[in-house]
Formats: C-alpha cells, sequence, structure tokens
C-alpha cells in the first residue's frame, strides 16, 4: 500500500467515513481527483470492507466533450467491475435566469447523487474534494465577506456524504495517479477564470502558495477551529435555550424567532447554521440584511430569495418563525374558515393560519370615534344581516368594492406586493356571499380595507368592531 492509500484510509477510520458492509457511491465526473478516489478506494475497497458503485452526472455543457468523460467513465467501470449510474441533465437549460451556473450545477449535482444513492441503497456517497479544494472554498468564502460556518469549509461527513480525499493535497494526489500510470481527462471549462472557484484557483493560490507554503494545514486548521466554536456554541444554546431549530422531512429548517428573546445575534447565529445545513451559504451582508428585515408586528414576510434557497418570516401556531428551505419547497396554507355567531358576542377567535386571535364586539357611535383609525381594530356596519360572521382566507374570483371601484382581491394582493403564504394567510371577513373587510393591518401585510358596502356611515349607533387580541 502506498503513501496516499495509507493516508486515506488512516483519514477515514479516524473519521469514521465508511463502516464494514457500506455501500459507497461514488460521485465521479472523469477528471483527477475523480480518478483518484475511484482507483483508491477501489484499491482499499478489501480493508474497508465496503461494496462500491459509480454515479456520473453528465451536465450536456461542453457537447462531444462531455459524451466522451461518460464514455470513459463507462470502459474504466466496466474494467474494474463496479457498476455506473449516469444521469444526463441540461444544465445549461434548466439554470432559473439570474442563477450562477456554479452554484446551480452544484445543487443539481447533488440532488441527483443523493436521489441515485436512496435508489440503489447507498448508505454513502463519496465526492473527490481534495485538502486544496477545502482551501479554496474558505478563501472564496472569506472574500464573499463569510462568518464562522463559512469557516468551516468543506467538511469530511456531513449526512450520508463523506469526502476521504480531504487527507490528501492535489500534488499527492497527481503523484498516485502518475505512479499508477492512470489516465484522467482534463475538463476545458476548469481553465476558465469567470468562475469563481477557477479564480481563485488559478490567480490567488499560486501567489498565497509562493509567501505561505505551509497555507493548507494554517487554513485547514482555521477550519478545524471554526467548526469545534460552532459546535461549542450551539451546545451552549441548546442548554440555555433548549432546541430554537427544528429540522423537518420535507427539508426545512424552522427557527422559533419569539424564544430567541430578540437577541439578535443569536438569530444570526441560527440563520447561519440554518443555510449551511441546507447547503448553502449566507454572507454577513446577507445576515445584515435579513435582520433588517424581520418585522414582529408581520405574520408573513420574505426574508432572502437566492442560491436555491427562499427565507420567509411567518407564524405557526400562534408563534413567530423563520422558515428555510429549498425553493418550491414551500409549504402554503391550504383553505381555511371559520364562523362566529353574531348573537354570541363578545367572541374571541383564535386563527391559527394567521397566528393572531381576533376578539368580536358591539360597539356604540361614541366609542367608534375614539378608535377609529386604529391599525389593529376594524369597524363593521352589518347593517341589518342576520348571517354568522365568517372569517376565511382568499377563494379564486374573490372580488370586493373598495372605493366605488369592484376590485378583484388578486389585483389588490399584486398591488400590495404580498408573497404566496401572505396572501393566502390573510384573514377576510364575509357576511354570507359578500367580502366586508380584508384584515390586511391585523397582520402587518399592508393596510385594512373595508368594503364600500360595510363602511359606518352617519347615524348608525350599532357597530360591529374587530380587534387583534393583545399578546
Amino acid at each position: 500500500m502506498d503513501n496516499a492509500a495509507g493516508k486515506v484510509l488512516a483519514f477515514v477510520r479516524e473519521r469514521r467515513l465508511i463502516a464494514p458492509g457500506d455501500r459507497v457511491l461514488l460521485s465521479l465526473s472523469a477528471g483527477k481527483d475523480s480518478m483518484a478516489l475511484l482507483h483508491l478506494l477501489a484499491e482499499l475497497r478489501s480493508e474497508l470492507s465496503a461494496e462500491l458503485r459509480i454515479f456520473h452526472l453528465n451536465h450536456m455543457t461542453r457537447g462531444c466533450e462531455s459524451d466522451a468523460d461518460e464514455e470513459f467513465l463507462a470502459g474504466l467501470a466496466s474494467r474494474l467491475g463496479i457498476p455506473l449510474a449516469v444521469q444526463r441533465y441540461d444544465v445549461m437549460r434548466e439554470k432559473p435566469s439570474g442563477r450562477s451556473f456554479e452554484d446551480f450545477a452544484r445543487e443539481a449535482r447533488y440532488r441527483l447523487l443523493l436521489e441515485t444513492a436512496s435508489a440503489l441503497g447507498c448508505g454513502r456517497a463519496a465526492t473527490a474534494h481534495t485538502a486544496d479544494d477545502a482551501a479554496e472554498t474558505v478563501m472564496m468564502r472569506v472574500f464573499e465577506g463569510t462568518g464562522m460556518h463559512g469557516l468551516r469549509g468543506i467538511e469530511p461527513a456531513r449526512g450520508i456524504m463523506v469526502r476521504p480525499l480531504l487527507a490528501l493535497s492535489s500534488e499527492e494526489v497527481y503523484a498516485y495517479l502518475r505512479g499508477r500510470g492512470a489516465a484522467w481527462r482534463d475538463d476545458s471549462s476548469n481553465s476558465d477564470v469567470a468562475y469563481l472557484r477557477n479564480y481563485v484557483r488559478h490567480n490567488i493560490v499560486p501567489a498565497v502558495k509562493g509567501r505561505f507554503p505551509g497555507y493548507l494545514r494554517a487554513l485547514a486548521g482555521l477550519s478545524r477551529a471554526a467548526r469545534d466554536n460552532a459546535e461549542l456554541i450551539e451546545g451552549l444554546i441548546l442548554r440555555h435555550y433548549g432546541a430554537l431549530v427544528e429540522r423537518r422531512s420535507d427539508g426545512a429548517v424552522v427557527i422559533d424567532l419569539e424564544r430567541c428573546a430578540d437577541d439578535i445575534l443569536l438569530v444570526k447565529h441560527l440563520l447561519s447554521a440554518a443555510f449551511r445545513g441546507l447547503g448553502s451559504h449566507v454572507s454577513a451582508a446577507m445576515l445584515d440584511d435579513i435582520a433588517r428585515r424581520l418585522s414582529p408586528g408581520r405574520a408573513h414576510r420574505e426574508l432572502f430569495r437566492g442560491r436555491g434557497i427562499r427565507a420567509v418570516m411567518a407564524r405557526e401556531k400562534g408563534r413567530a418563525v423563520i422558515r428555510i428551505a429549498p425553493e418550491g419547497q414551500e409549504r402554503l396554507p391550504g383553505p381555511w374558515e371559520y364562523r362566529v355567531d353574531l348573537a354570541a358576542l363578545p367572541a374571541s377567535l383564535p386563527l391559527v393560519e394567521a397566528g393572531i386571535t381576533l376578539e368580536f364586539c358591539w360597539v356604540d357611535r361614541r366609542r367608534f370615534l375614539e378608535e377609529r383609525g386604529a391599525p389593529d381594530i376594524a369597524h363593521i356596519d352589518p347593517g341589518n344581516s342576520v348571517d354568522d360572521i365568517v372569517v376565511r382566507n382568499r377563494r379564486p374570483g374573490d372580488r370586493a368594492v373598495f372605493g366605488g371601484c369592484g376590485k378583484k382581491l388578486k389585483e389588490l394582493f399584486i398591488e400590495q406586493k404580498l408573497d404566496s403564504a401572505a396572501k393566502l394567510s390573510l384573514p377576510l371577513l364575509c357576511f354570507g356571499p359578500s367580502i366586508a373587510a380584508v384584515l390586511g393591518g391585523f397582520t402587518g401585510e399592508a393596510a385594512t380595507r373595508v368594503s364600500d358596502g360595510f363602511l359606518v356611515k352617519n347615524g348608525v349607533k350599532k357597530i360591529l368592531a374587530i380587534r387583534r387580541a393583545k399578546k
């Protein structure tokens, strides 16, 4: 066993990356690092008592080059007797407008890798990241304005993902492949310094390496210290506050904002950890921007959208939370409806979906004049209605008349720039088929609007008042 194989074996055992009997799916391009991962784990599979599978994603971005990479791997997998699973995914065609190619391609690769691992019954998925990749990642995060979580760099294991080659430098990988006479294919896009990693690798690393030859070891130590400190802080948070973060089966991370006691530094730490847990990262400037958007008076507000992640402020079971999830996986409220008996007032109505409680009572004209204009009170003239009050969310086709103009609520909500969750959580007050009021001010989403037919006019003495209950 040569030196590189010995280092990888010791690293895998020390970090418990692969256990005897594991089925490991190797995520391979056709480049040098991937070929080193393949040959090293093929060489070590008896010592590890592991079963190997290969995954290759053809990004379809380099035409014949991409197809040749696939053919190269297919031939190699056949010679080594290792089953190969190939996915073809046109990254450029599927990439949404405004998304970074690097970020989107990475997300697609990991998503398809994990789906394939699940389908093949693989309990581990290995990538070919080296110590050089880890150092480049830390540099990239520093230049983008990272905090402690970004300094953690590439971790040896997270979930089912493992990185056995973090034990080796790029130079050691080259030496291993040359010693075996192993072939690999060069990706022409790796020389394009328009991509951030390539820019760091080709323009910054040589200068750093020339002045600080031990930079790999130094940055690895920095990452290790960041991981240790993050784990220490998270342990102290758990001990002092209890569990503030819930990781859900749909992939979302939910932060209990109310229990953070207005500690914005704590909220920023939890946000940074949540983004990292979802495979993304935030810069210090992004965290500051999210913090500025936090508004306890609003039930729903988008805090961040980008890098395939969306963060929203919402209310769940009456509590303010921050929900962070991959875009497209946001859970939206379904139809909901409550009834209040006009003959049984005063009454209190908790609205779980909106995260508020409404109080209903009758008031006289004197009190109406004292209270009107308050943001958390609405006054309605129900006329001679004998219907129950219905409080519900929006339905397709809903309309109301404001200022003599009939308007679809869909158009009103677009004008008010409400997001999808807010549109479905905002309470509507109805009498029979008529919408009496849109209670936007009660949840901090624009203003409350009372329909023309239910405005309190001169001479009306018995007035229905709806208040948002104080906490």
